[in-house]
């Protein structure tokens, strides 16, 4: 990671924004972290607060307070990486 975006709009949400060079796009990557919910559920899971998901989506703008991030055309790309079932 070399640029890291941050607003205040964003602040209480579990994700994170930034520059990924390997990809050369900007990256807004969320966290679906365990439940109390998820451990009655689910009993291989383990703790309050693991992550159970992770959605990467490749962005040009910031969702939250709209500042353009990337000056070149984006690619859409979404990646769901489901760690529940390990």
């Amino acid at each position: 990671m070399n640029s890291i975006h941050f607003c205040q709009a964003q602040q209480h949400l579990s994700l994170c924004i930034y520059f990924d060079e390997d990809r050369d796009d900007w990256i807004l990557q969320f966290n679906h972290e365990v439940t109390a919910e998820n451990l009655e559920n689910y009993p291989h899971l383990e703790t309050i607060g693991d992550i159970i998901a992770i959605g990467i989506l490749t962005i040009q703008y910031c969702p939250y307070c709209g500042e353009r991030l990337n000056n070149k055309k984006v690619t859409p790309d979404y990646q769901h990486v489901v760690l529940s079932h390990w």
